[in-house]
């Protein structure tokens, strides 16, 4: 599964551009995978389902941290705790973090404008594989 990743990302990062403004965004762009055999589909939909299960772990630390009133998981501590958890690439599992802690802050927002919305049921069971960094060589 790590080689397809590779192959994976080698190919996308050639179509993937960051731009980079003097407001520091970043953006992302989606690469359909069209011309996958069935063997590489099954390994990138297991590759999907272990970012899920990086995903389930960060809702569960955050979901515990909320119901006892604790402090709510930073970055640092949410990495430690999924280090190894999945067979993913580290930086990927970082990446899943990252936009994990990045729809808690969104639903933290909206919370304060629409306070009546119900919460968004975040449970996932495929997980898109996120790659940091492609468009370097």
């Amino acid at each position: 599964m790590v080689d397809l990743i590779k192959k994976l990302s080698h190919s996308i990062s050639k179509h993937t551009h960051k731009a980079v403004s003097t407001t520091s965004i970043e953006t992302m762009k989606i690469i359909p995978l069209t011309d996958l055999s069935p063997t590489q589909w099954g390994a990138f939909r297991d590759a999907q389902k272990e970012s899920a299960k990086i995903w389930m772990i960060c809702m569960n630390l955050h979901g515990e941290a909320r119901k006892n009133h604790c402090k709510w998981p930073s970055k640092v501590d949410l990495q430690r705790a999924t280090k190894g958890k999945a067979k993913l690439h580290s930086q990927s599992i970082q990446m899943v973090c990252h936009a994990f802690l990045a729809n808690v802050e969104t639903a933290k927002k909206l919370r304060k404008e629409h306070p009546n919305r119900k919460p968004v049921n975040l449970i996932k069971k495929n997980f898109s594989i996120l790659f940091y960094g492609l468009d370097k060589p």
